[in-house]
């Protein structure tokens, strides 16, 4: 049903209220201008980072803002087509251990 209606609501509020979806029964709306990067770039700034500093993991449509900002964007193996075409690196999925594949790549950090 969300596939259904989630095209018309977003052509409806777009401009007015930022739509998307989290997994394919939810559809979030929020006030214009707030999504995931907005939360990452306020906070990248009060740590004193930029966008190059951010590594951001995320498999939803309500995480294609994030993935997009980050210097490091980072799709789970599990996430749809669209976050995986916009992502810098591919992971494991969420089950796989993905984001913890991420730390040790990227960061040195062995694991057990």
């Amino acid at each position: 049903r969300v596939k259904k209606v989630f095209p018309a609501i977003k052509r409806k509020l777009e401009g007015r209220l930022n739509v998307c979806t989290s997994e394919q029964f939810f559809i979030e709306v929020l006030p214009h201008g707030v999504h995931k990067a907005a939360a990452l770039d306020n906070l990248a700034r009060k740590l004193g980072c930029s966008a190059a500093d951010v590594v951001c993991c995320g498999d939803g449509m309500n995480d294609l803002t994030m993935i997009e900002y980050a210097g490091l964007g980072v799709a789970m193996g599990n996430a749809c087509d669209a976050v995986q075409e916009k992502a810098d690196y591919i992971t494991s999925s969420n089950d796989d251990n993905g984001v913890l594949k991420v730390i040790q790549k990227f960061f040195g950090i062995a694991g057990s």
